[in-house]
């Protein structure tokens, strides 16, 4: 994310697969096209619809003394490439849904929650909540927290009761909880809503907030094109100096 150099052509993998090879995948996991069909013929009536703006809110949101400084952070906070509105959380829901069929799971640390009694997990930019509404219906012990810039929540009489989502910028939002709070620490598809700076300073915000000995995991996708020519080498290059 942050080198300065293209990957030289030698080191770049090439995307071709041996056919017989992609065949003999298919034929191992013929249970992923009825599960991929399922995500989508569900995926427009999840947990996440939005309550219309009539209804007033009723998730707890931290409150934010320096409001000079806070509404100076959500300007610099890039907007998400769609409006928050069923569309968009529709599509989040349903990334949400491909990734975790994808890993196997919600996420991949080197433990499980069911061995646990009680672990207390944030997810940074939650979106709808999906991450979280799920994360909590499977593990009844934690406790999820999730916070995201922009209300796409669910009502709160949907949540499960160890699920609470947070209205907030999370530029300076996350200073609202104490320090060494968190055991887990979830960051998922932010690099296209923070400049650099910002997702650098929102990682050691996260960094404080971690319990010793806890996780954080960060799932982003490669703004790198690789097997590409030389126009694609070209802007692969320029993209790293995006931000």
């Amino acid at each position: 994310m942050f080198s300065s150099e293209p990957p030289s052509p030698e080191r770049r993998p090439s995307l071709e697969l041996n056919k017989q090879r992609s065949q003999s995948l298919n034929e191992e996991r013929p249970s992923l096209r009825p599960k991929i069909s399922r995500i989508l013929s569900k995926a427009t009536r999840r947990h996440h619809k939005k309550p219309s703006l009539d209804t007033p809110s009723v998730q707890d949101t931290p409150e934010h003394q320096d409001t000079h400084e806070e509404s100076e952070d959500k300007d610099l906070l890039q907007r998400h490439l769609l409006k928050p509105d069923d569309e968009e959380a529709d599509r989040i829901q349903l990334k949400n849904d491909l990734v975790k069929l994808a890993f196997e799971g919600e996420f991949s640390l080197p433990f499980d929650y069911r061995d646990l009694d009680y672990a207390r997990i944030l997810d940074v930019g939650c979106g709808p909540g999906s991450w979280c509404i799920d994360l909590a219906q499977k593990y009844p012990k934690i406790e999820v927290i999730g916070v995201d810039n922009d209300d796409m929540f669910p009502l709160a009489h949907v949540l499960p009761p160890n699920c609470q989502l947070i209205v907030c910028n999370v530029l300076n939002g996350l200073r609202e909880f104490p320090d060494a709070s968190f055991d887990v620490i979830h960051i998922r598809f932010m690099v296209l809503s923070l400049t650099t700076p910002q997702y650098k300073k929102v990682v050691n915000d996260c960094w404080r907030l971690l319990k010793p000995g806890g996780y954080i995991e960060i799932l982003e996708t490669d703004l790198i094109i690789y097997s590409a020519g030389p126009l694609t080498q070209k802007m692969n290059h320029e993209s790293t100096y995006l931000h």
